[in-house]
């Protein structure tokens, strides 16, 4: 996708673990929507990706929150215009 989030470790954010997990099923869905197939049998959908709720931690390797929660609003807007299409 090309977004890059500055890690951080002993502040609070989003595991970076966690955030990456969801990104990589948000590719896979990309390149299945791209590739034709059906919203039905996405990875992941916009829903799915609005609705993430990750536990703020501060102990391990964290992306900052208010970066990543724009930029997952982009990609549950971007997944919401495929899945129209690919009723």
């Amino acid at each position: 996708m090309g977004a890059r989030f500055p890690a951080m470790k002993f502040r609070h954010g989003y595991a970076c673990v966690d955030v990456d997990t969801l990104l990589d099923r948000c590719v896979v869905a990309f390149r299945h929507y791209e590739e034709g197939g059906t919203a039905a049998a996405a990875t992941v959908t916009s829903s799915e990706v609005r609705s993430a709720d990750f536990p703020l931690t501060r102990w391990r390797e964290v992306y900052a929150a208010d970066a990543v929660d724009p930029f997952l609003r982009q990609v549950a807007d971007a997944l919401a215009r495929w899945e129209i299409v690919a009723r």
